[in-house]
């Protein structure tokens, strides 16, 4: 076989997130009316220790204060603390059939990934300027947060659940995870002690 020894090189991709002043700013940024539904989202996703889009959007109900589901990329079994932050948005954007609106607009959560994702990276200062033909009337955008996306938010609360002195264990439980160095089995932790990383993260947020 020719291909035996042949081996495709994987490239990492870069750990983009924001630090606890940038959330700050973020949370309560004056964006427009049509992004406010998009950073409120990303907030969300924060507060709910990084959960991915997918298995927000799917979610249909909570489970006693809490959000129980399986994580769709590995099928492992997860029970999130909803804090009051995290509560307020929900109830600002609930759904019918499932938690959140957004699936009440799109058959999957593919279409509004794509336009949350558009959304987020045009989420910033914006300034008016000369069209082709001198006119005043072309927006000019300097991004909050370059490359902005939904990813960041579950980067950004890991970042965060560290310099809060989170120990790394942990936080690959809160994510739903190994690191890259314990791949042969998941360690089970305390709910006890996940729920308390989680409002470390939302504390050193909100404070």
């Amino acid at each position: 076989y020719p291909f035996l020894d042949y081996k495709i090189k994987e490239e990492k991709l870069p750990i983009r997130n924001m630090t606890i002043e940038q959330i700050r700013q973020f949370k309560d940024y004056p964006c427009e009316a049509w992004q406010v539904e998009y950073r409120d989202i990303f907030m969300l996703m924060v507060y709910l220790a990084g959960i991915n889009i997918g298995d927000l959007l799917l979610c249909k109900k909570l489970v006693n204060g809490r959000l129980v589901y399986n994580r769709r990329k590995t099928d492992k079994p997860l029970s999130i603390l909803v804090c009051k932050q995290a509560m307020d948005i929900i109830n600002r954007y609930k759904g019918e059939i499932y938690l959140l609106s957004p699936m009440d607009r799109y058959k999957d959560y593919h279409g509004y990934l794509h336009k949350i994702n558009d959304g987020l990276k045009k989420i910033g200062e914006i300034k008016i300027v000369p069209d082709k033909v001198g006119k005043m009337r072309k927006h000019e955008i300097t991004p909050f947060f370059d490359g902005l996306t939904t990813y960041v938010a579950r980067y950004t609360f890991a970042s965060i659940a560290a310099e809060c002195g989170v120990e790394r264990d942990i936080i690959a439980a809160c994510l739903g995870h190994s690191w890259a160095d314990v791949t042969s089995h998941y360690i089970a932790y305390n709910q006890k002690k996940i729920d308390e990383a989680i409002l470390k993260v939302v504390e050193a947020i909100t404070k």
